[in-house]
């Protein structure tokens, strides 16, 4: 082993900025270990979509960045508040979601936009060397999802518009 494949984060980072748990133990280990290593923790507790939304309004520091409290979560609100907590504070973080499966059965298109819109933001931030990993709780051992953070091949910026392509 190399020295960045020796750390304890690299595990995690290797095949992507998400990991699922099923275990409660492992994923407060994995968490406390983050934590250990100087990782700022998000804990996002998924159980209501109430304390959904509690969680990212105090998690990102919304009235800092918004000056205001949202009365609903607005995906396109928590997009822009990543960008920039939580790497105000600390060049590496770990969001936690708690009691996710909840969230999955409540409304799955908005619970994967959120793990979309952090694997995104995981990418984004690595070209800063600033790591952003999230951590799953779910209770279904057969949990899976697909394409977090998918990107498609874009035209450079040079070719960008279609005129310039001979369109």
């Amino acid at each position: 082993m190399n020295d960045i494949t020796s750390k304890p984060d690299w595990h995690f980072m290797q095949n992507g900025p998400t990991t699922l748990f099923k275990s409660q133990k492992l994923f407060e280990d994995a968490t406390e270990d983050m934590r250990d290593l100087g990782y700022l923790i998000l804990n996002i507790d998924c159980e209501t979509d109430e304390k959904v939304l509690a969680s990212f309004v105090d998690g990102l520091h919304w009235q800092n960045q918004f000056g205001y409290r949202p009365e609903e979560l607005n995906l396109d609100a928590l997009n822009d508040a990543v960008r920039g907590e939580p790497f105000d504070s600390c060049d590496r973080a770990v969001v936690a979601f708690d009691h996710f499966q909840g969230f999955w059965k409540r409304d799955q298109d908005t619970a994967f936009a959120v793990l979309d819109i952090f694997a995104s933001a995981s990418r984004s931030y690595l070209i800063f060397g600033k790591r952003l990993l999230s951590f799953i709780k779910v209770s279904d051992p057969n949990f899976h999802i697909d394409g977090l953070g998918a990107t498609a091949a874009i035209w450079n910026d040079k070719e960008w518009l279609n005129k310039d392509r001979g369109l």
